[in-house]
Protein backbone atom coordinates (compact mmCIF):
# COMPACT_ATOMS: atom_id res chain seq x y z
CA UNK A 1 0.00 0.00 0.00
CA UNK A 2 1.09 3.74 -0.44
CA UNK A 3 0.67 6.69 1.61
CA UNK A 4 -0.39 8.76 -1.19
CA UNK A 5 -4.18 8.21 -0.84
CA UNK A 6 -3.64 9.43 2.99
CA UNK A 7 -1.64 12.32 1.83
CA UNK A 8 -4.68 13.62 -0.73
CA UNK A 9 -7.23 12.72 1.74
CA UNK A 10 -5.11 15.49 4.50
CA UNK A 11 -4.32 17.81 1.70
CA UNK A 12 -8.39 17.88 1.07
CA UNK A 13 -9.14 18.39 4.91
CA UNK A 14 -6.78 21.18 5.41
CA UNK A 15 -8.46 22.90 2.19
CA UNK A 16 -11.75 22.41 3.23
CA UNK A 17 -10.88 23.65 6.72
CA UNK A 18 -8.73 26.77 4.83
CA UNK A 19 -11.84 27.10 2.60
CA UNK A 20 -14.36 27.19 5.58
CA UNK A 21 -12.26 29.80 7.64
CA UNK A 22 -12.14 31.92 4.43
CA UNK A 23 -16.06 32.02 4.45
CA UNK A 24 -16.72 32.39 7.61
CA UNK A 25 -14.63 35.62 7.64
CA UNK A 26 -16.10 37.10 5.11
CA UNK A 27 -19.78 35.82 6.35
CA UNK A 28 -19.65 37.40 9.78
CA UNK A 29 -17.12 41.01 8.78
CA UNK A 30 -20.56 41.63 6.43
CA UNK A 31 -22.39 42.46 10.00
CA UNK A 32 -20.26 45.31 11.00
CA UNK A 33 -20.00 46.45 7.28
CA UNK A 34 -24.12 46.47 7.03
CA UNK A 35 -24.67 48.67 10.24
CA UNK A 36 -22.15 50.55 8.97
CA UNK A 37 -23.59 51.25 5.36
CA UNK A 38 -27.01 51.72 7.11
CA UNK A 39 -25.76 54.12 9.35
CA UNK A 40 -24.18 56.38 6.74
CA UNK A 41 -26.93 55.62 4.91
CA UNK A 42 -29.14 56.90 7.44
CA UNK A 43 -27.47 59.98 8.15
CA UNK A 44 -27.18 60.85 4.14
CA UNK A 45 -30.84 60.93 4.42
CA UNK A 46 -31.16 62.42 7.75
CA UNK A 47 -32.93 59.81 9.34
CA UNK A 48 -33.27 59.23 13.05
CA UNK A 49 -32.65 55.17 13.09
CA UNK A 50 -30.69 53.50 10.58
CA UNK A 51 -32.35 50.24 10.84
Amino acid sequence: MSAAPAKVVTHACAWRARAAGVFRLWRDSNYPIGALVAGITADLFGLRVGV
